[in-house]
């Protein structure tokens, strides 16, 4: 099925609305609402939490002496998953 034909074929009486000025009024749960939308975005912050709290405990562990074993394993994976949620949220803010 063809399209119709234009209207007008004045380009000058088409009317384009312009965007308000920079700082824009915008809702407070704006950036919570993309987060909470966006894959990235979640699977970002859920290896951030990881990352912090594996990171957290293998220190803790590697500290003391004892269960250094078991702490440098677990410090090491913390550091992995912070590097890997710091990436996927950097890959979201690349793409808005």
């Amino acid at each position: 099925m063809p399209l119709p034909a234009e209207q007008s074929a004045d380009p000058s009486a088409i009317e384009i609305s312009i965007p308000p000025p920079a700082p824009r009024n915008v809702p407070r749960n704006y950036a919570w609402r993309i987060l909470l939308t966006d894959g990235w975005g979640i699977a970002g912050l859920v290896f951030l939490l990881l990352g912090a709290i594996f990171g957290i405990v293998g220190l803790g562990l590697t500290l003391g002496i004892v269960t250094a074993l078991g702490g440098l394993p677990l410090a090491g994976l913390g550091a992995l998953f912070l590097a890997g949620g710091g990436g996927m949220r950097g890959e979201n803010r690349g793409r808005q």
